[in-house]
């Protein structure tokens, strides 16, 4: 029998058992997060993936959708049932109201919640929304806008699994049920019912979890009857976790997220739990992990491949498909590979991350903020399909520098918003072919110059670019030359901008 070399046998063992051994215990590999333009300066406070293409975020009075995973978002008005789909900001259906939380449980199937009790359902991805009441005694249909039982709590968040159905969370421990057409309240235990409800997660309809504020987790296994779990600091599997520990966790869980097998909730402080075997009793304590950051965490998503925190000073962290590993990644604007030292470094507080699919992640946040991993940034059109910069077109005198040669010549303005963090300008052409989908680069007047964000321009021309962190100077925008196929495009810079 022929002898295989020791040194092969050890590099078939490396080549095989190791990455087993990854796959089961460390963390993958964080991939490069980057920026993606919205197009708007309102906060965004939840976002969601019913499909791999198909997302939604919550705007203020409006929404975002995308239809290729997250790549492009275009703002979608929403309007009361009457609207059909042409909802316009001028609409006199439109709906004012600004919904803390959406869920979709389809394409086109979505409920929405709001502040005074307020619930919403679509049938149609969006364009038309129907308000439903809850009441704390009235059942169905008696139960009105003007009962004088109906629901008036602050309603934090929302899950749906089907059209006809959903969970609704909010303060003074709120729980809403629609089950088979019915809405009805829910009783919580006396502990949580001044707790502030923040999230919930419905993973089947034999498991749904719900957390808030001072430490609150209650888990049901209808939606009717809930029981309160615990996480205590100390983990110690045999010493019991109750109400009255002294190390049990009181800060406010912002999050929850499970898949079939794991579930985690984020809070307050950059507190990270992980929730017990589906199998376990349902008094077995949650475990309290280590978090690479104090930051306040708002969102959490977790798939079997690991698991995506988000949270303020545009904190991003990555779990491990297990859970127990955590790792602080960061997020630029343009700067690759992005660092903790990069200028350009994302600080806005993100609220709320969604996975389209296991190789991706959008998370969104204030000021319009949407940052992504995987997928989106590969798409070639990143960029909005609707804008609401206010910045005057430049005139082609003005621009700064043009190009020359026989192309399309363009023109490019640049101004600099200080309260909103952000660059941005106009790009015209003697061809419109020449202002769409335009690159853009923000660069820094220095020797040489240095970039600072890239971003693409709108159906308009228009651009933006959001920067948390700007040092004083001179900057520029350039556009480089660009050949659509049946015109070239020539290449367009700015004049400079002061930032003080």
């Amino acid at each position: 029998m022929k002898k295989i070399p020791l040194i092969v046998v050890l590099s078939l063992i490396a080549m095989y058992l190791f990455p087993l051994l990854a796959a089961h215990s460390a963390p993958s590999s964080p991939d490069r997060w980057g920026v993606i333009n919205s197009g708007v300066s309102d906060d965004l406070t939840s976002v969601v993936f019913p499909t791999t293409k198909i997302g939604y975020a919550v705007a203020d009075g409006a929404l975002l959708s995308t239809n290729n995973g997250g790549a492009t978002w275009a703002l979608k008005y929403a309007c009361r049932t009457g609207a059909g789909l042409n909802c316009t900001a001028t609409s006199p259906l439109r709906l004012t109201t600004r919904f803390n939380a959406i869920a979709f449980s389809t394409a086109t199937d979505g409920f929405a919640v709001a502040n005074d009790g307020r619930i919403y359902v679509t049938h149609n991805s969006g364009s038309e929304w129907a308000e439903l009441f809850a009441c704390q005694a009235t059942v169905g249909t008696g139960c009105t806008g003007s009962s004088p039982d109906r629901v008036t709590a602050n309603l934090r968040d929302v899950d749906s699994t089907a059209s006809d159905s959903f969970i609704a969370v909010g303060d003074s421990g709120t729980i809403i049920r629609e089950a088979n057409g019915v809405i009805s309240t829910v009783p919580t235990p006396a502990e949580a019912s001044s707790s502030s409800l923040r999230a919930i997660d419905i993973v089947s309809s034999s498991r749904m979890t719900t957390v808030g504020s001072d430490g609150t987790i209650l888990t049901s296994p209808n939606g009717v009857s809930w029981t309160p779990q615990y996480a205590c600091t100390s983990n110690d599997p045999t010493t019991p976790c109750t109400a009255q520990s002294g190390d049990r966790v009181k800060a406010t869980l912002q999050d929850v997220s499970f898949t079939t097998s794991l579930g985690f909730a984020v809070g307050q402080g950059g507190v990270v739990l992980k929730a017990p075997d589906a199998s376990s009793n349902p008094q077995t304590a949650w475990k309290v992990q280590s978090s690479p950051t104090t930051d306040n965490l708002n969102g959490v998503v977790a798939t079997e491949t690991g698991a995506y925190a988000v949270g303020d000073n545009g904190t991003v962290l990555l779990g491990s498909n297990t859970g127990t590993s955590w790792e602080k990644v960061f997020v630029c604007a343009a700067s690759d590979p992005c660092q903790q030292t990069s200028s350009d470094l994302v600080l806005m507080p993100l609220s709320s991350v969604a996975r389209p699919d296991l190789k991706s992640a959008v998370a969104v946040g204030t000021n319009g903020s949407i940052v992504a991993t995987g997928t989106p940034l590969l798409s070639p059109s990143a960029s909005p399909s609707t804008s609401t910069s206010t910045s005057p077109s430049p005139s082609p005198s003005s621009s700064g520098g043009g190009g020359g040669g026989g192309g399309q010549r363009s023109a490019l303005s640049i101004e600099y918003k200080k309260a909103k963090k952000e660059f941005r300008g106009t790009l015209i052409s003697t061809d419109k072919a020449c202002t769409r989908q335009r690159i853009v680069y923000v660069k820094r007047a220095s020797s040489p110059p240095k970039r600072v964000a890239s971003t693409v321009t709108d159906r308009h021309g228009k651009w933006r670019a959001f920067l948390p962190q700007v040092r004083p100077g001179r900057y520029f925008a350039l556009s480089p030359s660009d050949d659509k196929g049946h015109v070239t495009c020539e290449r367009a810079k700015s004049a400079k901008v002061r930032v003080r």
